[in-house]
């Protein structure tokens, strides 16, 4: 199990790289108020976090299933 947990970071790793590599131009985001210029892949990393954090939160923050068994 845990050659195939290594194997699948690995390739996950190397499209994230591939991606990164191919949105390296500049791009200019608004939001609300705000402007920001950045590259494409920045953003996409930035993007990438922030679901991981959600994730973590949503599996991590919710109350436990209590069950009852008579």
């Amino acid at each position: 199990m845990h050659k195939f947990k290594t194997t699948t970071f690995m390739i996950l790793a190397f499209i994230l790289l591939i991606v990164a590599l191919q949105n390296t131009q500049i791009a200019t985001f608004q939001l609300l108020f705000w402007k920001v210029s950045m590259s494409r892949a920045i953003f996409y990393l930035i993007l990438l976090g922030i679901g991981f954090l959600m994730g973590w939160l949503y599996c991590y923050m919710k109350p436990p299933n209590f069950s009852r068994e008579d």
